[in-house]
């Protein structure tokens, strides 16, 4: 196997990585821009040399299990659910921040002003709230205003899906119309030539009438002229 070299940028440091590794090689090359990997320098000398971050996770493992395991690493950066203003933590200390954050909102927040406190201050303030007592009626009420936006949506999609066959049964229509007045347009063309024809016709007929009679009486004449008693 061919051993293929190439030279990216870090993310993190922009310094430029040569990138020698048959495992490495064998991603697609796209792909190599979306692994992450923490570094730091090595030590102050030129050219600057830049190691991976002891402080990052230790474990080594396949690129078939990387995304598996990324999910569940517990040195992944997270945000604080409470406030994004809060300093990126890594997964397994979350649960130490939680209980030290200043920033914990009231869970009814929406419903009223906006508490903001650390632990004690929201356990404090959870049994003077007013809202805490109807939990489980907002609770339902909420379910039930998912529940009619679903149906609203559902609604929605079902007036789109009408409107779209009325718009190509319009269509048809017009199509049919225009249809129908062209066969009819063709119709009086030819009742109005059949109309013609038959007059030609009657006009035919009645002047081989006509000749017909002189015929009879010049015969008649013919015959009689020559009879003589």
């Amino acid at each position: 196997m061919c051993l293929e070299v190439r030279e990216v940028s870090c993310e993190q440091c922009q310094a430029a990585v040569v990138v020698n590794n048959i495992a490495m090689a064998e991603l697609p090359w796209g792909a190599l821009h979306s692994l992450q990997a923490c570094c730091q320098v090595a030590g102050i000398r030129k050219p600057i040399i830049f190691e991976v971050d002891p402080q990052g996770c230790p474990f080594i493992i396949k690129l078939s299990a990387w995304k598996d395991h990324e999910n569940s690493c517990g040195y992944r950066p997270v945000r604080c659910p409470n406030n994004p203003n809060c300093p990126l933590l890594l997964k397994m200390n979350l649960e130490v921040h939680l209980k030290e954050c200043e920033h914990i909102k009231c869970p009814h927040s929406k419903y009223t002003f906006t508490f903001i406190g650390n632990h004690n201050m929201y356990e404090t303030h959870l049994e003077t709230c007013h809202f805490e007592g109807l939990k489980e009626f907002l609770q339902e009420m909420d379910d039930c205003f998912h529940e009619m936006h679903v149906v609203w949506a559902q609604k929605d999609q079902e007036i789109t899906f009408l409107c779209s066959m009325l718009g190509k049964l319009s269509e048809k229509i017009d199509q049919l119309e225009k249809s129908l007045e062209f066969k009819f347009n063709v119709l009086n063309e030819n009742q109005s030539k059949l109309s013609k024809d038959l007059i030609e016709f009657q006009r035919d007929t009645s002047m081989l009438n006509n000749d017909l009679s002189h015929i009879n009486a010049w015969l008649n004449m013919g015959i009689l002229g020559s009879y003589d008693p």
